[in-house]
């Protein structure tokens, strides 16, 4: 009897973290970017929640600001993600 063996396929994206944030990705160089693996159906809120993201940010997918958390991410999707400054 043959054995199936089940593989997952992964996405890989590029996240830039700035300001405050780049704590969440300490391996993350000035300037550059970490590449994080995602299951293959992962969106914005997988990333936020993989991340430990704050609720209040914004994201940039490949250059374009996202606010909808559903958004789907493909493989080489280059995200960054900045917290929201308040001041008075």
């Amino acid at each position: 009897m043959a054995m199936m063996v089940q593989t997952f396929s992964m996405t890989k994206v590029k996240v830039k973290l700035f300001a405050g944030l780049r704590d969440l990705l300490p391996e993350q160089e000035l300037g550059e970017g970490s590449v994080v693996e995602l299951p293959d159906s992962a969106r914005v809120r997988d990333l936020a929640g993989r991340l430990s993201l704050p609720a209040t940010r914004l994201i940039f997918v490949n250059g374009v600001a996202r606010s909808d958390d559903q958004h789907h991410l493909e493989d080489g999707d280059e995200i960054g993600v900045f917290p929201l400054l308040g001041g008075g």
